[in-house]
């Protein structure tokens, strides 16, 4: 190492040093240059002569002196954040410094921020980009479950596949000469739910509600999650009033039962219940679209007369909307 630098072009310290865009100088008690790497840059002009002032190098610094001094006879560093100056080609160009007393000297550290900020946008950039790529990837698994017919978190048939569902409820129950039912609800306070203790209680609360419905229905009916907290329940196969006792008996599954949350709190479920009874002798008079918007519309008499209640309409009759 020679008498002017810290290390030489060979030395593996100075090359991460150059690597990370960090160079450093010595000034004596007098701000004087008395040592300096081999690329100090803070000039235009690399080679700076030993004895040079530390305000010629560092213009920024000029009116400074006095409480530099006062801080390398207190050894308190001084730190410098984005001295903006220009390239030759115009660009603006980002410095930090570190002023450290060192041995009644003073160790001056210059980073070139410009490089780091470019690694810090190129890294908001990545993580930009992995974004975009995980929700173009949740939108192709929507798109996949809605194409299984399968809801991935209640494992219930999804709304896609309720079309179907419901077109074969409808041929079973010409067949067997039977009433057609359709059960519509919506959940009362699931929304308090998901703002109060977060989205996975939220889950929690919609798996609980899908399992009570497959304990407590019958094997012939068909549970359907119809988005959100809305739930459907098809029966091709029922007698008179057959709904409405399976809608009271999940009201009373919910009173009687609590779901169980994250932190571990016990809250009850309530529903608003829609039903729509179709008579066999009806159900080539009306499609399947019709059936559901009218238990959905029950659904809204039950949820404006206060939630957790039933309301039942039956279609051709007076009662309907």
């Amino acid at each position: 190492m020679d008498s002017q630098s810290f290390a030489c072009s060979n030395c593996l310290e100075n090359l991460v040093l150059n690597i990370e865009g960090i160079d450093f100088a010595l000034f004596n008690e007098n701000l004087k240059l008395e040592e300096v790497c081999c690329n100090f840059g803070l000039t235009s002009d690399p080679v700076q002569p030993l004895g040079t002032c530390l305000s010629d190098i560092i213009p920024e610094l000029a009116g400074m002196e006095e409480s530099i001094r006062t801080a390398i006879l207190r050894s308190e560093e001084i730190n410098i954040q984005r001295i903006n100056r220009q390239r030759e080609d115009g660009q603006s160009h980002y410095v930090d410094l570190r002023l450290i007393p060192f041995q009644q000297k003073l160790l001056v550290i210059f980073r070139d921020s410009s490089r780091h900020g470019a690694l810090e946008q190129n890294i908001v950039q990545q993580r930009n980009e992995m974004f975009l790529l995980n929700t173009q990837l949740e939108k192709s698994r929507k798109a996949l479950e809605e194409l299984s017919g399968l809801d991935e978190l209640t494992q219930l048939p999804n709304r896609r596949a309720a079309n179907q569902l419901i077109l074969h409820k409808f041929q079973q129950a010409r067949l067997n000469q039977r009433l057609l039912s359709v059960i519509f609800f919506d959940l009362d306070n699931f929304k308090k739910i998901n703002d109060q203790r977060g989205h996975e209680s939220g889950d929690l609360a919609l798996k609980f509600v899908a399992n009570i419905l497959r304990t407590h229905t019958r094997a012939e009916d068909t549970a359907i999650r119809w988005g959100g907290d809305e739930f459907v329940i098809i029966l091709a196969d029922s007698e008179q009033g057959g709904a409405n006792r399976i809608a009271s008996l999940l009201l009373s599954v919910f009173a009687e039962r609590p779901v169980t949350l994250l932190n571990g709190d016990k809250v009850h479920i309530k529903a608003s219940i829609g039903i729509c009874n179709v008579k066999n002798s009806l159900l080539e008079k009306v499609n399947p679209q019709e059936v559901i918007h009218m238990a959905d519309s029950a659904m809204y008499i039950s949820k404006r007369n206060g939630g957790k209640q039933i309301t039942s309409l039956d279609m051709g009759t007076n009662n309907s909307p």
